[in-house]
């Protein structure tokens, strides 16, 4: 195409000539309905074409736009329950290594213990209710009921000190496995491991995926020595237990 438009003048005034390649002559009827038109409509029809095409792209744009502030609004909304359950996996790493201090002669940790075991079970609330509020199903809430009520269980156990430390320890740790088993379905079922934005995307797989396994390990180590300095002395079994933990 020559053009797209322009104006051209002869005697009988300005004329607008609408894709010059396919030559004004050739479309007669449209040649005569422009010549009559004066300067202003003309250029009044080339203003409105001119935003039609220029809303075209606009409502792309804007479109676009509103679907990215969507998208952030329910990654903001979805992000709650499971920033919630990172929450109750650190409050249950810490009950785990109180209890573990408690149970091998620690006395002092009893008041600890009860915060700490309470505080989890503020968090189970609270998760519960971002579930909910983001539209979850059972699939999610019932295993969530479920954790909340075996780790009420076992720290009332512990709380009246009647169970071995070692099988406390190893009854939080397997708790705090399946709460973690837990947060990665909640990040895939919310979508938040569905991220198209790379940024977002490292970030969340590094908050949700990549670091509750290392603060477990370091739990371990943490809570496990807890009970060690508590009871005051190790066998080699437990010696080789906290250098595997601390490797």
């Amino acid at each position: 195409l020559e053009c797209l438009i322009y104006l051209h003048f002869e005697h009988a005034g300005p004329h607008l000539c609408i894709f010059e390649g396919l030559h004004a002559h050739e479309w007669p009827f449209m040649q005569t309905f422009f010549s009559r038109l004066s300067i202003a409509r003309k250029f009044l029809i080339i203003g409105a074409m001119v935003l039609i095409a220029m809303l075209i792209p606009t409502s792309l744009v804007v479109i676009d736009h509103a679907g990215a502030a969507r998208q952030a609004s329910t990654a903001a909304a979805n992000l709650a329950p499971a920033t919630q359950l990172l929450e109750i996996v650190r409050l249950s790493q810490q009950a785990r290594g109180l209890s573990n201090g408690l149970l091998n002669g620690n006395a002092s940790a009893a008041g600890d213990v009860a915060k700490a075991l309470e505080a989890t079970q503020t968090a189970f609330q609270k998760a519960e209710r971002s579930l909910q509020e983001v539209g979850a199903d059972d699939a999610l809430l019932n295993p969530l009921r479920s954790l909340q009520s075996q780790i009420s269980d076992l720290g009332s156990r512990v709380r009246a000190r009647n169970i071995p430390a070692p099988e406390s320890f190893a009854t939080y740790t397997r708790i705090i496995t399946e709460e973690m088993a837990l947060l990665q379905k909640i990040v895939a079922d919310t979508g938040l491991s569905l991220d198209d934005q790379p940024d977002t995307y490292a970030l969340i797989n590094g908050l949700f995926t990549s670091l509750p396994p290392l603060t477990e390990y370091l739990g371990q180590a943490r809570g496990f020595s807890a009970g060690l300095l508590a009871k005051g002395s190790a066998n080699d079994a437990e010696r080789q237990r906290v250098a595997a933990l601390h490797a």
